[in-house]
């Protein structure tokens, strides 16, 4: 590698010198191939773990719309926000193994040349701003999954109120970290010691928005439970929603996982092309596990289709549909049974529909809980259409 010569004038004395990054690096470098020590690189991992979950959280999104679109079930706002996710991450993967990859992520910096160090951290400053976008797009889309089959008049208040917060939590963080420093790209020349100016306390961002976080993980999740808690099924039906809801508490594990990587990131680390190989790679992580879990009810409600002999079906389950101020009744069908206040055209301009009842008939038992089939926008339900995600989620 070659660094450029810095000479001293009547300004800059040979100890400033000695003291700028620029030199402690080239020492370093001479040091190291002296001493005939191995050179490091974990580049190839981080390449191909996130280019396989990337893939991965292509193929289920897919998975997802196709199924929808082929069963006719509407399309909410939990599934483009979904969408949103992946589309912000398609740059993200891009540039993990073409920018980042190539400017040596994963590799000691000693290693590099000075523009490989300053594109790195170029990259990398775009990485951040991606993934606090990500962060809060992924819980918005759980959120309002939840208004879709949670329509209790106070938890649809509660998760409102979640989803104005997690939307001001996104805005906040994408614009402090894109005014960190001042001037902006000083966040990617200061490596050198040869530029001026100031940036607030990096890793201090990073740490607040990775506990906001965590504590927003835990509050969504303690939501579906409580409500849970308040739906009359038997003990086994309940274990199984619960164990669905808990699928999405890979991501809080995740983003713990990550609070590890964090400790060093945005400090004057000497090696950041070292060490911040583990916030890059668990930040890739956590969004793809984030997408993958978001999809997977729709994931099983087509395995249930291809596969009902072993995993139950959809078909035993029959919907009965009231209007908020008025009694149950029912209407003569093979499958299903909708009051005719229920059908036609959602006439309040929301992408769900109005509150129903959900019964399943099991033998002699009859199970009643308070979740939310979207109806047809100027359509009729069908027997032949599928019921949303967690309608039969109990089986």
């Amino acid at each position: 590698m070659s660094f450029p010569v810095v000479r001293a004038n009547n300004e800059t004395s040979l100890a400033a010198i000695a003291s700028l990054p620029q030199c402690a690096v080239y020492t370093k470098s001479i040091t190291s191939t002296s001493c005939g020590l191995p050179i490091r690189d974990k580049s190839r991992t981080y390449v191909t773990i996130s280019n396989t979950f990337g893939a991965l959280s292509a193929i289920l999104v897919l998975q997802r719309f196709t199924y929808k679109i082929w069963a006719g079930l509407d399309l909410g706002l939990d599934d483009w926000f979904t969408l949103v996710t992946l589309i912000s991450g398609v740059p993200s993967t891009v540039m993990n193994a073409k920018a980042l990859v190539t400017n040596g992520i994963g590799r000691d910096i000693w290693t590099l040349t000075p523009s490989q160090i300053t594109n790195f951290a170029r990259y990398f400053f775009v990485m951040e701003l991606l993934y606090f976008f990500q962060v809060a797009a992924l819980k918005l889309a759980l959120l309002f999954f939840y208004m879709r089959i949670f329509p209790a008049v106070t938890v649809q208040r509660l998760l409102w109120g979640t989803v104005a917060f997690t939307a001001l939590y996104g805005v906040v963080f994408v614009f402090a970290g894109s005014m960190q420093c001042r001037p902006v790209q000083y966040f990617w020349t200061k490596w050198d010691g040869e530029h001026s100016g100031s940036c607030i306390n990096v890793n201090g961002l990073a740490w607040s928005n990775a506990i906001i976080s965590i504590v927003l993980d835990c509050w969504m999740l303690a939501i579906p439970l409580w409500q849970l808690a308040s739906l009359h099924l038997s003990l086994k039906r309940k274990i199984c929603v619960g164990l669905m809801f808990f699928v999405g508490t890979f991501i809080t594990v995740v983003s713990i996982l990550r609070l590890r990587s964090l400790v060093k990131f945005g400090t004057d680390a000497m090696n950041p092309t070292w060490e911040f190989f583990g916030v890059g790679l668990w930040s890739t992580i956590e969004i793809n596990v984030g997408i993958i879990c978001t999809c997977m009810p729709t994931l099983r409600l087509l395995l249930v289709r291809l596969f009902p002999r072993w995993l139950g079906t959809t078909q035993p389950y029959h919907v009965k549909c009231s209007s908020m101020n008025n009694a149950n009744y029912r209407t003569p069908s093979p499958t299903w049974r909708v009051s005719s206040r229920a059908r036609g055209v959602v006439d309040d301009g929301s992408p769900f529909s109005k509150r129903h009842g959900v019964e399943h008939s099991d033998g002699n038992e009859a199970e009643r809980g308070h979740v939310q089939v979207p109806e047809m926008k100027q359509a009729r339900l069908k027997p032949s259409k599928a019921v949303e995600p967690f309608t039969d989620v109990g089986r």
